[in-house]
């Protein structure tokens, strides 16, 4: 069964669409709030398009985790794990082959 669900509709920073049994996430943010999230400067878009993989995470212990995996691997953490936003816990990162991610939870606010 495939099934898509839409949420933030009305919020003008982001817009999620969960997609399939498995509840894969994509996310569009707006710029301004994007750029927020990862701390840093965004791509310019006339040289390279800017894709950010996100990671849900179970709990902040899982989070923590991944900022461990990251840093192994020889990976860039941009901030935290650390809190930011209302009910958001997680990390904005680089892989050491230059691709964005960000490893959160949400709890229910």
């Amino acid at each position: 069964m495939f099934i898509l669900s839409i949420a933030g509709l009305g919020n003008l920073e982001m817009c999620s669409f969960k997609i399939g049994d498995d509840d894969f996430v994509v996310h569009f943010f707006d710029n301004d709030h994007l750029k927020k999230a990862m701390k840093g400067e965004m791509a310019d878009l006339s040289r390279r398009d800017e894709i950010m993989f996100t990671l849900w995470a179970e709990s902040k212990e899982e989070a923590d985790a991944w900022a461990d995996e990251v840093r192994k691997v020889g990976g860039t953490i941009f901030d935290g794990p650390a809190v930011f936003g209302e009910g958001y816990y997680g990390l904005p990162f680089q892989t050491p082959k230059g691709i964005s991610g960000m490893c959160f939870i949400c709890e229910e606010v």
